[in-house]
């Protein structure tokens, strides 16, 4: 601090030289990384100060050396110290997920779930609401966007992976949420990005998002390959992890009851921890799912008579999981029946969502979002001015970079718009 404070004075006052000399981030990125030779010269004049100031503490006050020398030693391994701190972290080529995060961020995925479950409704035309407001009073915002229902058709796949849905309920929801959108007016293909969810009308003033549009394409696209997938693996890959889902966030539900448990609280653990181990055991799925739907019966009589006992405001909760825990019980069932029953049906039923949504997200032409000067994507159309917002994204880790990446590959763009997003780059590691 000292040497740059002298530094500044003598430029300012008497030489009027280097007044605005820096290193830039291109130089700094350019130079080579310095070793550990290289710290102690570049840091020689602080450790050399450090060092006499203790020197001369120690020619002052010779006793004071058991209480200088820590310091003297700091001073002198600065420089290492600096090289170690400025080194970048180790990148592990595979991050592992303990079993402990891993069963909390199911959980968390769970209750996410939970909100399409409850407010995507035929009262919405199985549309996915903007948001719940919960307080100061309960008010659901009935208008959604593009991104809002590729996002629902995204979950609607989660949960059937995940084994909180059966195949054939999640393809009702599809079916019904396509039909739906079907309706919905569009310009070139684009949705605009609000709808009312009542009247399925667009809301003024009515626009195209370019970011909207591209979330929206780019997840119709997942849903398709989804459903192509499907086609070969009709039942749900991880029926007991989902089943064990929601039973651990019953049990957690009913934890939070009051203390004083009743005689139904504890027979509900007990049907918990007797579903529990029938999960864990080895018995084929199809044959344990009879199995599960008559101690899933009895777990909802205990839990609804242990809330008839029990004034807490947790209780919808319970409530909720046990009838969630029941349905899915109940889907996964029914899955197994219409395949065998019906094989051919559910595969048709697959290959139209597939193809629908395919035939969505290629219909959407971005050729004219995009800014012929500056060969760019516009943020918004605005269809009341029929003109362009003069804004535009221009950075590669934007919002937007999904739309680009799918006007490139659908042929509406040239490959060059690509290549004029900006790339800001920050090192980490061996690579960037």
């Amino acid at each position: 601090m000292g040497d740059a404070i002298v530094r500044t004075l003598v430029r300012l006052f008497a030489t009027r030289r280097h007044l605005l000399e820096w290193t830039t981030a291109a130089q700094s990125t350019g130079s080579p990384r310095l070793a550990l030779r290289g710290f102690y010269r570049q840091m020689a004049g602080g450790t050399s100060l450090g060092l006499a100031m203790a020197a001369s503490a120690v020619a002052f006050a010779p006793s004071s050396w058991p209480l200088v020398l820590p310091f003297a030693l700091l001073w002198l391994t600065a420089p290492a110290l600096a090289l170690w701190s400025s080194r970048s972290p180790t990148v592990a080529p595979r991050l592992l997920v303990s079993d402990p995060d891993a069963r909390d961020f199911r959980l968390i995925a769970r209750r996410t779930w939970r909100f399409f479950e409850t407010f995507v409704t035929p009262s919405d035309n199985m549309l996915p609401p903007d948001n719940f407001q919960e307080d100061p009073k309960p008010i659901v915002a009935h208008r959604t966007s593009p991104t809002n229902m590729g996002l629902y058709l995204l979950s609607a796949i989660a949960a059937r992976d995940f084994g909180w849905a059966g195949t054939t309920e999640t393809v009702e929801r599809l079916e019904a949420t396509f039909s739906s959108m079907q309706k919905l007016p569009r310009l070139k293909g684009h949705f605009f990005n609000w709808y009312g969810t009542k009247d399925l009308h667009a809301l003024e003033p009515a626009y195209v998002s370019s970011v909207d549009s591209g979330n929206l394409a780019g997840h119709l696209i997942v849903l398709a390959n989804a459903c192509e997938e499907w086609m070969d693996a009709p039942l749900a890959p991880a029926v007991r992890l989902g089943i064990t889902d929601n039973v651990r966030l019953i049990r957690e539900a009913s934890d939070t009851l009051s203390a004083s448990r009743g005689e139904h609280g504890w027979q509900l653990v007990s049907i918990l921890e007797e579903i529990e181990a029938h999960l864990n055991g080895a018995q084929p799925t199809e044959a344990l799912l009879p199995t599960l739907q008559r101690l899933t019966e009895k777990a909802a009589e205990a839990a609804h008579d242990d809330i008839s006992t029990t004034a807490d405001d947790c209780s919808p909760d319970l409530d909720f999981w046990i009838e969630a825990l029941t349905k899915a019980v109940a889907e996964h069932g029914r899955d197994r029946l219409q395949i065998v029953d019906a094989p051919a049906k559910l595969k048709h039923r697959l290959h139209a969502l597939a193809d629908t949504a395919r035939e969505m997200a290629l219909a959407m032409d971005f050729a004219f979002l995009l800014d012929p000067e500056r060969n760019l994507l516009s943020i918004v159309y605005s269809l009341a001015d029929i003109s362009l917002d003069p804004s535009c994204y221009d950075l590669l880790a934007s919002e937007a970079r999904l739309a680009s990446l799918f006007a490139v590959a659908k042929g509406d763009v040239a490959t060059r718009h690509w290549f004029h997003l900006g790339r800001a780059a920050t090192p980490l590691g061996s690579g960037s």
